[in-house]
């Protein structure tokens, strides 16, 4: 988590660090929290939407969609 919040840009160096005396225990800790938050939103976001697909069907512990039984992916 803490690469991507990094790789995003939204963890910064701590002030009066430099890029070859890295340090980020003050902006760590932020910077995890706005990724959780986005992954647990974005996750809840995707579950609900898998939920109002109508019609789908549980058959040995497949999932069909109406008229396309078997086809996967």
């Amino acid at each position: 988590v803490e690469a991507i919040a990094n790789a995003t840009g939204v963890m910064k160096l701590d002030p009066g660090t430099t890029d070859e005396n890295p340090c980020v225990v003050r902006t760590s800790t932020p910077a995890i929290l706005i990724v959780l938050i986005e992954v647990c939103a974005f996750t809840a976001l995707l579950g609900l939407a898998m939920h109002a697909l109508g019609g789908l069907q549980i058959v040995n512990g497949d999932v069909n969609a109406p008229g396309a039984e078997g086809v996967r992916d």
